[in-house]
């Protein structure tokens, strides 16, 4: 057996295993809950260690002509060596560790979330902290459109040519609410891109 396909098998292993996080954490500007870091860590690291699977999620910096850019991977490795990732962008418009540290957590949820298509689907505060926003209605990021079958899903990939594009692609899919094998196939779409290799 190959170790991409021993990784495969393991994630869908952990997938069969996942339980829905508990929105426990309050955002008291959005007056909603949401899933904590923590929280999501303390929940899936036994199920991806049960079946052999590292999760990282380290800082890349990207020092790209005169701007830096930042980015949280976020990595399972299986113990044969195999791995696939997500990098998702920090994004920051205001200065200061507080806000980065904000935007930093908000990448890493979010880098899990695309990982494990269910791994804190959640209201949480779409990044407020990190953009210096304190109110709902002044911030409220439209809703990504939903999906209508995971064939519309498969062909949307192809105007995907950027990170961003993907993103927004993965929550699309996640905002669909794929069940049984279109779940299973929106996950292998999303692993099999070649932006994630």
């Amino acid at each position: 057996m190959s170790n991409e396909k021993e990784l495969r098998e393991a994630l869908l292993k952990v997938q069969q295993d996942m339980v829905e996080p508990t929105k426990a954490a309050n955002n008291p500007h959005f007056k909603s809950k949401y899933v904590d870091l923590h929280a999501l860590l303390e929940l899936w690291r036994p199920i991806l260690n049960k079946h052999n699977i590292l999760l990282t999620q380290n800082v890349i910096c990207d020092r790209n002509g005169p701007e830096t850019t930042y980015m949280v991977r976020t990595q399972f490795m299986h113990t044969n060596g195999a791995a696939i990732f997500t990098d998702v962008p920090v994004m920051c418009d205001r200065t200061g560790s507080q806000p980065f540290g904000s935007a930093l957590t908000y990448s890493k949820r979010q880098g899990l979330s695309m990982l494990l298509p269910t791994a804190g689907a959640e209201e949480d505060d779409d990044g407020e902290a990190a953009e210096g926003r304190g109110s709902r209605s002044a911030n409220t990021s439209p809703k990504a459109k939903p999906f209508d079958n995971i064939e519309d899903a498969e062909a949307a990939l192809a105007s995907v040519h950027s990170k961003a594009d993907l993103v927004s692609w993965a929550s699309k899919v996640r905002a669909s609410q794929f069940k049984g094998s279109d779940k299973d196939k929106a996950a292998k779409l999303w692993h099999d891109h070649p932006m994630n290799k």
